[in-house]
């Protein structure tokens, strides 16, 4: 996967691209000519899960219980370029009115909220069987 090396400044309301760069090398030189002191250099791919998308898949993230109920599934409206595909971790959730509980969070790509749902439960599956979901 090819990647461009981006000059990134600021936060939020203030965040900018000061710069993008065919090489980190080059973007390292230009950084060292800005006075902005906040700046820092952050390495993008360049088409990001363009293969998923033709796959016809998109990326969901999926609040699952212990007990295998899905707890919030959410289709993302933007392409995220994180690796790997799934990322799990355990946490507190709390999501409009519903309690607080323990859930598995799976990011997937996915066909459609059936298959995003399959993939998380057979994550979740494989953590409770190898004791990993205590």
């Amino acid at each position: 996967m090819k990647s461009v090396w981006v000059i990134e400044s600021g936060t939020y309301s203030d965040y900018s691209v000061d710069g993008i760069f065919s090489s980190e090398e080059n973007a390292e030189l230009a950084l060292k000519m800005l006075v902005n002191s906040d700046a820092s250099i952050a390495e993008w791919s360049l088409d990001p899960k363009v293969l998923e998308i033709r796959k016809g898949l998109k990326p969901y993230l999926v609040f699952m219980k212990r007990n295998g109920d899905v707890d919030t599934i959410i289709e993302f409206f933007f392409i995220n370029d994180q690796e790997p595909d799934i990322i799990h971790r355990y946490g507190r959730v709390k999501y409009s009115y519903k309690d607080s509980y323990d859930v598995l969070r799976v990011y997937t790509w996915a066909r459609d909220e059936r298959h995003a749902i399959k993939i998380a439960n057979e994550k979740r599956a494989q953590k409770i069987a190898l004791g990993e979901w205590k």
